[in-house]
């Protein structure tokens, strides 16, 4: 079973996500890390569901253990982006603040400046779709000073 046909099968089905398409190589290999086009709508529902630690309608889609262990921070990276962990990036809210559950926040970072953004402590998701080839990280720092800081 390819990439992209487990994920319709276990993820994409049970959210109701039936519009996407994923990008494949010469050989029909969908890589893991990137090539996932979907809607708005349906980036807010994988947000919803990490936020609700992998429950969709009361059904554990993705193993609770799993969404925990994929937003933790486990490289520093690029000081204007954050921390990379699997999959997921993650920063904190308040920069001068320790890493706690209530300074946290996690986001998946797409091509051209998607975003699914996720603070639990808020119990909050925001996603943008953009074509922000050559300033992806825009919709970042719009989030950061509009939303974060605006609570």
């Amino acid at each position: 079973m390819s990439t992209y046909d487990f994920a319709k099968k276990h993820l994409f089905q049970p959210l109701n996500i039936e519009d996407s398409y994923w990008y494949s190589d010469g050989q029909g290999i969908h890589n893991g890390g990137d090539g996932l086009r979907l809607t708005s709508r349906d980036m807010a529902k994988l947000g919803l569901l990490y936020l609700q630690g992998g429950q969709w309608q009361e059904k554990q889609i993705v193993s609770a253990a799993w969404v925990q262990k994929s937003i933790q921070p486990i490289f520093r990276t690029y000081e204007r982006i954050g921390s990379y962990g699997l999959h997921w990036w993650s920063d904190r809210i308040d920069p001068s603040d320790d890493w706690t559950e209530d300074n946290f926040y996690y986001f998946a970072l797409g091509f051209g400046g998607q975003y699914i953004l996720i603070v639990p402590s808020r119990k909050r998701i925001a996603v943008f779709s953009s074509e922000l080839y050559d300033h992806s990280l825009r919709p970042l720092a719009l989030f950061r000073k509009y939303i974060l800081a605006a609570e």
